[in-house]
């Protein structure tokens, strides 16, 4: 079965392209193929041991470490695996297409970042 990683390019008419790209299953790096990971409300900042050691009861530090404040995993939506790019394949048989994906996702990447940066200067 052959797997795919689908993008979106807009025209100047603002008309939709969708290209795809080959791709390959992974486990995914965000829950290394468990499913679930420690939900980002609770320890999404990191956990200090100042925290850890005096704000954290006994209860609560037991229930964090037998996984008790998990989520299914934000990326694989607990699939474990993740379809991601198959660089080689698409650098051999699509080049192009290959750019154009890398630009589409710096200009993503730059654009995430000027907004984090606003976020930090409070606008």
């Amino acid at each position: 079965m052959l797997h795919y990683i689908e993008f979106t390019e807009y025209t100047e008419n603002d008309e939709e392209i969708i290209h795809r790209l080959p791709a390959k299953r992974e486990v995914c790096s965000r829950c290394d193929g468990d499913g679930h990971h420690s939900n980002p409300a609770i320890d999404g900042h990191g956990i200090s041991a100042d925290e850890w050691n005096n704000e954290w009861g006994e209860e609560e530090r037991e229930m964090y470490l037998s996984g008790a404040y998990d989520i299914t995993c934000e990326e694989c939506h607990g699939q474990k695996i993740v379809e991601v790019l198959d660089y080689e394949a698409a650098k051999t048989e699509y080049p192009e297409l290959l750019q154009k994906y890398q630009d589409l996702q710096n200009e993503k990447a730059d654009y995430e970042a000027m907004c984090a940066a606003e976020r930090r200067m409070g606008a």
